[in-house]
């Protein structure tokens, strides 16, 4: 589409060129003014630099070297923050480890106070067990001995009893009981 265009425009400039009264219609063509043009031109080249050179460039260069020093200065900014943060880290490295040893010091230590007080517990249980054990052992000795007398006593009488009835001869309980002792 840009041929097409720049075709057209390039044929109808010849076609101006060409007739005779395209020169009246168009003063720019005319060889008459071309002094004119020329020289108005200059002026307005040598209008444009000044301009240029003494109001836009000096504004152009104020706002690039403020942006440019705006950057510099937000870089040296960062170097700086990324230099503490490294120190920081390296601090920081230091204490973890200065806490990891702390705290795995004072596992160990609750570890083994842990042990000692688990040991003393115990040794302190089966202490008390013993005493209970030694109880019961002396209880159930006392209920043996009470339950064995008890039973002489029932099987002296069963044999008084026995002898009476059986042998019709009276029988002393002291002697029936001494006789039950010896058997059992």
């Amino acid at each position: 589409m840009r041929t097409c265009t720049l075709s057209s425009l390039y044929l109808s400039a010849l076609v101006m060129l060409a007739a005779p009264s395209a020169h009246a219609a168009i003063p720019q063509l005319d060889p008459t003014w071309f002094a004119s043009q020329l020289f108005w031109l200059a002026v307005s080249f040598v209008l444009m630099v000044v301009l240029v050179r003494t109001v836009i460039a000096p504004t152009l260069e104020s706002v690039l070297a403020t942006r440019k020093e705006a950057i510099e200065s937000a870089v040296r900014e960062a170097e700086h923050i990324r230099a503490e943060a490294v120190s920081a880290d390296a601090s920081m490295g230091g204490t973890i480890a200065t806490a990891r040893e702390k705290a795995a010091a004072q596992t160990l230590q609750a570890q083994q106070e842990s042990a000692r007080h688990n040991g003393e517990c115990l040794l302190a249980l089966e202490q008390e067990l013993k005493i209970k054990l030694s109880r019961a052992e002396a209880a159930v000795a006392d209920a043996k001995a009470s339950a064995m007398n008890e039973l002489q006593e029932h099987a002296a009488n069963l044999t008084k009893t026995l002898v009476e009835k059986l042998l019709g001869a009276s029988v002393n309980a002291a002697d029936a009981l001494n006789s039950t002792r010896k058997v059992s």
